[in-house]
């Protein structure tokens, strides 16, 4: 006995089935199928081949599975990220370092202190150690991370501890500082220059103390590899990407200004501890403003690393009073312990 033909299912589509093969008669129109009364087969799909289905697709491959490991993902972050919580000294902020520890921070500042000074050294620019400007760098920045180190602003500080400082000067007509991880500073000679007193160095050295203090830079890396870790998570999930430009205006460029108001509201009390003036900070940060000749105001806040001068002096000069209690309560205290000492020769 023989068997009839299996029609292909792509005849399916059209409703050309064996009875309707044979009643349609050529060249005539084929009416369109339609579901039953009370039929559940409501709708139709077509498959990736160009089969047509009746019926629902159902869940789409994965969604629930792709919700529930979102979650876990979630969940998991948060609870890993309130693990990695630190308090920041003085200010009593709240942030989380995640992975990055400290010996990578130590191993990231030295690389960086060792190239800007090897380059510096071929350019014949780096100042030898016993060039005065090299000496006076070191004597206030050692005065200000000893203060640094002494656990005086609470929250976390182990990272401070041992900590090998170094100071380089550079002969260069920037206005500029920096300090790398583990307290690895650069100064330039155009900054010197413009600074009047051991006070005003002392407020920028305090400045940039402030940035190791507060663990700005493992922060930096630790969203670095946050946002990273999102963006993979985001496209595995929905299949975009998070656009770079809204992870550099939404996140570092706001995190860069923040971290710079939070070093000067450490720095100024650091430097009011050193026993330095702090209306040192003030007059430091006004000629910087001056020197930049209004440059910054050209660029808008959002798109800069760093605050507006007038709006960082507005603050500074906020946190005075508290700095000079912080100044008259310990350096009081100093004058006498020198001044008994002093009468006893």
């Amino acid at each position: 006995m023989r068997r009839a033909a299996l029609l292909p299912l792509r005849s399916l589509r059209s409703g050309r089935g064996a009875a309707g093969a044979a009643a349609a008669a050529p060249g005539s129109r084929q009416a369109a199928w339609t579901p039953p009364a009370g039929s559940r087969c409501t709708s139709t799909w077509v498959d990736k081949q160009g089969y047509e289905h009746f019926g629902s697709r159902g869940p789409a491959p994965g969604g629930g599975r792709a919700r529930l490991l979102g979650a876990a993902a979630a969940l998991g972050g948060a609870s890993y990220w309130w693990s990695c919580r630190q308090e920041v000294p003085y200010t009593h902020r709240h942030h989380a370092i995640m992975m990055v520890s400290n010996a990578m921070e130590l191993h990231i500042g030295q690389q960086t202190f060792q190239e800007v000074t090897s380059q510096a050294a071929g350019a014949h620019t780096l100042l030898p150690a016993s060039h005065h400007y090299s000496q006076l760098v070191r004597r206030v920045g050692a005065r200000i991370a000893q203060v640094a180190a002494d656990g005086g602003g609470g929250g976390y500080s182990k990272h401070m501890r041992g900590l090998h400082w170094e100071y380089a000067v550079i002969n260069s007509p920037d206005i500029n500082a920096f300090v790398a991880p583990g307290g690895k500073v650069v100064v330039f000679t155009g900054l010197l220059q413009l600074v009047r007193s051991e006070d005003e160095l002392a407020a920028v050295l305090a400045h940039e103390t402030g940035h190791v203090l507060a663990r700005h830079h493992a922060e930096r890396l630790s969203q670095l590899n946050v946002t990273g870790l999102a963006n993979l998570l985001v496209r595995a999930l929905l299949g975009v990407t998070i656009p770079g430009a809204l992870v550099v205006l939404g996140i570092f460029l706001p995190y860069s200004r923040a971290a710079e108001y939070e070093a000067d509201a450490i720095g100024i009390r650091l430097l009011a501890r050193a026993c330095y003036d702090p209306q040192a900070n003030v007059t430091m940060l006004a000629k910087l403003n001056a020197a930049q000749g209004g440059a910054e105001a050209r660029l808008p806040e959002m798109m800069s690393t760093h605050p507006l001068t007038e709006e960082r002096v507005a603050r500074v000069r906020a946190l005075l009073p508290e700095a000079f209690a912080l100044y008259k309560e310990r350096c009081s205290r100093l004058r006498g312990a020198f001044d008994q000492l002093v009468s006893g020769w």
